[in-house]
């Protein structure tokens, strides 16, 4: 069950300092007096939508730092597209770059210990990487509540074809985005194509210059957060339950390629 209120972060693609500006402003994260960061706020759920590393061919020392710190800060991350590509390469994209092994093995033990999902329900809220598909009606999986479709999707998460048309829900790549799909899977459904509309839904994936409210009739708005294109500087989140957007924008990044920060947990 959810806590009392979530912060629900989008795709942070390794920029660890937009990441640490966004949590200080919305008050989880504090400095220390030793130079060091510390989470607070215990009561808040903190949720990441994926995408928490780039692993480009110029980031590897980014999202080595950028893993040392979000296991620390999140409680939950969601698989991202790119965050896929580092175990199966089914996700690669251009410009792929496998990365170091410290990151490589604090995605496995976030993996093993259920901190990284495929979906997580908040609020009545279905979070996922890029967005759930209209088409996600049509197979044989459950569709009564975001948690049920959670659970069920989290379930199967490692399996190749147990169940039918997951690895469709998972893994398809749409033409949108440069595959051979109708349409994309929860990890890289576009989000100008149709949207699953029984449940409420947060995601990123798709980024853009302002948030995206998409109606989905008496359940209320869906939402699209990510707005922070890899040059943009920004960095967006929502509140659940109260459905508040904020964000923040740096200038330039500050990070060193070797970021050397102590972590206090």
């Amino acid at each position: 069950m959810s806590k009392k209120h979530t912060l629900v972060v989008a795709d942070s693609h390794g920029h660890v300092d937009r990441l640490e500006a966004l949590l200080k402003q919305e008050g989880i994260l504090e400095d220390c007096p030793d130079g060091g960061v510390v989470r607070r706020n215990r009561d808040v759920e903190v949720v990441s939508l994926g995408d928490v590393g780039h692993y480009g061919d110029d980031t590897q020392a980014r999202d080595r730092v950028i893993w040392e710190y979000a296991a620390k800060w999140f409680d939950i991350i969601l698989w991202g597209n790119h965050d896929r590509a580092v175990i199966d390469g089914r996700h690669f994209f251009m410009g792929y770059k496998k990365p170091f092994p410290e990151t490589i093995e604090a995605i496995e033990r976030a993996r093993k210990s259920k901190q990284l999902r495929l979906a997580y329900e908040a609020h009545d809220f279905l979070l996922t990487h890029a967005g759930l598909h209209a088409s996600y009606k049509y197979n044989n999986a459950p569709h009564e509540d975001a948690a049920t479709i959670a659970a069920w999707l989290n379930g199967h998460e490692d399996e190749d074809s147990q169940v039918e048309d997951f690895l469709a829900i998972r893994d398809a790549i749409s033409r949108s985005r440069g595959g051979y799909s109708t349409n994309g899977g929860i990890l890289w459904r576009d989000a100008s194509e149709s949207l699953y509309k029984p449940v409420r839904q947060v995601f990123g994936h798709s980024a853009k210059d302002k948030m995206r409210t998409y109606q989905t009739g008496k359940t209320g708005d869906s939402y699209c957060i990510d707005v922070g294109q890899q040059f943009n500087g920004r960095l967006g989140a929502i509140w659940l339950p109260s459905e508040k957007f904020v964000e923040v924008k740096l200038e330039e990044d500050k990070l060193p390629t070797d970021d050397r920060r102590q972590l206090v947990i």
